[in-house]
């Protein structure tokens, strides 16, 4: 029969380690480039061509050596020559003009477990590049988005670190769209396009509208180099070579996750040590295709691309109207374009989107066009679709056979239809008005503070079926927001933590507004020790409660924090309370929150920590007890329920306030209970030992 004997340690409490369980990271392991880039030989790329000042022409091209760019070239390292024709005098700059540059992710499905790893390698590529070089972001699964515009490497930083994967792959239609939005753009630019697969709806057909030769052609027109990233074992490395060949760009294998951070990094670096090489061409400005070749003399290595030259509407004239004219290439270039304005439309229905009836033609995510017979409903859901138009377009053209048709349009939430009537062959225009208002929306802590990131922006109408409560549009993780709503009533909302702000407001159609939602609060910084001059230690949770003006009610929960060992949340201004929760141990802390202050607050548990083992004599692997308890003893009005248990264990450790309690142990032959005393900040440790 065995015997029970108990004893107590007492030792000072400092820092539970039990209670603060920390990691350590894994050794990071460095990995070779594995694309083209990574060969020890010397390459030149070639990868723009600016005409945009022709006959005065820009090269922007890298010079490699094993994978990283040479620096310190002039003018006497390099050869150009157009056409087998040598251009001369060149010119280096000394300086590069800032770089736009479009970071495009693949955000399907299949990149779901790799997508922490490519939101963190895309980020750090922004941050190697100059300041003052503006970027944009998209991303592209079934549909092509563009996430951010703004040219703010934050605002990128932001919109990369929003992205989620889901759906299939249009990877074409993201190197078209990719492309597209370069087009209206001078100067230095990049595309920089990562993706981990094919162009495959789910079932094993191209998803993209646009092939991949159209995507191509455009890069040669628009003149921009992309960079290809091939992630994974299910990549097609063939198109996303070609895309990189003919464009100027260069492509990456990344067989694994890992090896992203490494290859954005070299994309980088190549980047900003691209050369600016400047000269004035002797060739015509016909609208034909040159080949222009790039020596570099000092690193012996070459690089060849074509550009279409501009025109200026010479080009057809016979040779002697070209020389009875003595026409230089110079006065070419000055050679003005007179506009004849037609008077009849093209054929094709030509349609534009506008804010307001008469207004000029804006930017929306597409146009879509669908049959409309004689019995038609608009708001019917019956109908097929014939034709859709590019994404983020202001106008687009089609054709259609004599009849009625409804045309669809939309920008972010907000959805507009029209049913027109093609009468015959000839061109008609259609305007799509959405009688709607731009809205443009940040926020700040208090007047005098800079703007923040929110945690949600939303807009929800108050004139037809929505309320505040059921938004119209949302943004998250934001600290700028531009929205189109509906002309109207609205009610518009933002949210920071626990601090919210609402205004309504009314809009016109037409009106381009800027809001600045002011929270009028601050932020409170909170940690909980053992006792007041103890360490921090996780607790279960934190909690935020608001309290009423004058106290009568219940406080509110606002939010929580759970398995931390530190919270900061903001707030708008007013009265609070804070509580903290560990094992059995409570505390509360009322606060006052003024506007624009920053509350850095301790909470003091109180409490202690008990260790409840049971053991047997001569086994140092210790007992299984079939319960071990904690409760308080029995006296008039106390609840002597069980406290804390634990089953089939020979451990029993929670965190208690200051006190008298009772442990036991239940065991096969009976049960045993011990009185003990937690005082704060100590470990109390009570063995229960078996014996025979």
């Amino acid at each position: 029969m065995f015997k029970l004997l108990q004893f107590a340690l007492l030792t000072c409490l400092a820092l539970p380690q039990m209670l603060l369980a920390q990691g350590q990271p894994d050794a990071a392991q460095s990995r070779r480039l594995d694309g083209i880039n990574s060969t020890a030989t010397a390459s030149l790329l070639v990868n723009q061509i600016d005409t945009s000042k022709f006959p005065e022409v820009t090269l922007f091209v890298t010079v490699l050596k094993d994978g990283e760019p040479v620096l310190g070239l002039g003018e006497r390292d390099f050869r150009v020559r157009e056409d087998e024709v040598d251009q001369e005098p060149l010119q280096v700059s000394p300086k590069l003009d800032p770089l736009k540059a479009v970071v495009t992710i693949d955000t399907s499905g299949s990149i779901k477990k790799s997508l922490p790893a490519v939101q963190t390698a895309a980020s750090e590529f922004i941050g190697v590049l100059d300041q003052r070089d503006a970027f944009t972001v998209i991303s592209f699964s079934r549909e092509v988005k563009v996430l951010n515009n703004s040219g703010n490497r934050e605002q990128a930083r932001h919109a990369i670190a929003s992205t989620v994967a889901r759906g299939d792959t249009a990877l074409y239609d993201a190197l078209y769209e990719s492309v597209k939005s370069l087009e209206d753009t001078a100067g230095r630019k990049a595309v920089v396009l990562l993706s981990d697969g094919v162009d495959d709806n789910g079932a094993g057909q191209q998803l993209s509208k646009h092939s991949l030769q159209e995507g191509l052609d455009l890069s040669r027109k628009v003149n921009v180099p992309v960079y290809a990233l091939g992630l994974g074992k299910d990549k097609d490395p063939a198109v996303l070579q070609k895309i990189a060949t003919d464009t100027g760009g260069l492509y990456f294998d990344a067989p694994q996750a890992a090896d992203l951070q490494s290859i954005y990094s070299a994309i980088g670096r190549q980047l900003k040590g691209q050369y600016a090489i400047h000269y004035t061409s002797n060739l015509p400005a016909d609208g034909t295709t040159h080949r222009i070749k790039v020596d570099s003399t000092s690193i012996n290595t070459f690089g060849i691309k074509e550009y279409i030259a501009p025109s200026n509407g010479i080009a057809g004239k016979s040779a002697a109207t070209a020389s009875s004219t003595s026409v230089t290439p110079a006065q070419q270039a000055e050679t003005k374009v007179v506009e004849v304005k037609q008077t009849a439309l093209p054929p094709g229905v030509h349609v534009q989107a506008v804010l307001v009836d008469g207004g000029q033609p804006f930017t929306i995510d597409q146009f879509r066009v669908f049959n409309a017979p004689d019995d038609f409903a608009p708001e019917q859901d019956q109908k097929t679709e014939l034709a859709h138009s590019d994404y983020s377009v202001a106008k687009w053209t089609f054709a259609l056979k004599p009849g009625k048709y409804q045309l669809d349009g939309r920008k972010g939430q907000l959805r507009v239809s029209k049913v027109f009537e093609v009468k015959g062959t000839s061109g008609q225009a259609e305007d799509l008005v959405f009688n709607a208002a731009v809205l443009n929306v940040v926020a700040k802590m208090t007047e005098d503070t800079p703007r923040v990131q929110v945690d949600k922006f939303a807009v929800a109408r108050m004139d037809d079926a929505f309320s505040e409560d059921k938004n119209f549009d949302t943004a998250y993780s934001t600290e700028l927001w531009t929205v189109v709503i509906p002309a109207g009533k609205i009610a518009l909302t933002a949210k920071k933590g626990v601090a919210t702000i609402r205004r309504e407001m009314d809009v016109k159609a037409g009106e381009a507004l800027k809001e600045t939602l002011v929270f009028n609060g601050g932020a409170i910084s909170m940690i909980a020790a053992m006792t007041a001059d103890g360490e921090a230690v996780k607790v279960d949770y934190f909690q935020i409660l608001k309290v009423s003006a004058d106290g009568l009610e219940e406080p509110k929960t606002l939010d929580s924090a759970y398995s931390a060992d530190k919270w900061n949340i903001a707030a708008n201004q007013g009265k609070y309370l804070i509580r903290v929760k560990l094992d059995k141990a409570y505390a509360e802390l009322p606060i006052e929150l003024k506007a624009g202050e920053v509350r850095k607050e301790k909470l003091n548990l109180n409490a202690g920590l008990l260790e409840l083992v049971v053991s047997a004599e001569g086994d140092p692997r210790g007992v299984k007890a079939k319960k071990l308890y904690v409760k308080r003893p029995a006296a008039p009005g106390v609840d002597t329920r069980e406290l804390e248990s634990s089953y089939s264990s020979d451990k029993l450790l929670v965190v208690l306030p200051p006190g008298q309690y009772l442990v036991g142990a239940v065991f096969d032959g009976g049960e045993e209970e011990v009185p003990v005393e937690i005082k704060a900040g100590a470990r109390l440790r009570q063995e229960m030992k078996l014996v025979k």
